[in-house]
């Protein structure tokens, strides 16, 4: 049988939460296909897929935002509201992961673009630029 490429999967993936079942049901289907396929290392690429699936069928973006504290609630708005004039989505859903190796400021990550303005990415930059 031949492997089913990464957006074949998402479409599927997609296909199901239209149809109403649960996050949590489909969620556990893909991992069991992903492991009983061996194919763990494609997770990354077909939730991007199913995320630039989501924007284009229900205009709706994923920012996953990773920051050293949490978000305020008037930064969220900002995030939100940069990412749909960007994206024309009509809604922003954001995810927020807290990780102190950031050390401060934000990195925005989609299904298509990365806006990293961390203070670690700075610092790199600096580094990189003086060496």
């Amino acid at each position: 049988m031949s492997k089913q490429s990464n957006k074949t999967v998402a479409r599927a993936v997609v296909a199901e939460l239209k149809a109403g079942r649960s996050m949590k049901r489909v969620s556990k289907s893909l991992a069991s296909y992903l492991i009983e396929e061996r194919r763990m290392n494609d997770v990354g690429a077909i939730i991007r897929d199913v995320e630039k699936q989501l924007l284009v069928q229900d205009e709706t973006l994923y920012v996953h935002v990773t920051t050293a504290h949490g978000l305020s609630a008037s930064t969220q708005k900002e995030i939100t509201k940069m990412f749909a004039q960007k994206s024309d989505a009509k809604r922003v859903h954001i995810e927020e992961t807290i990780n102190p190796d950031v050390i401060g400021g934000v990195r925005c990550e989609t299904a298509e673009h990365r806006l990293d303005l961390t203070v670690r990415r700075q610092l790199q930059r600096l580094k990189g630029s003086a060496a």
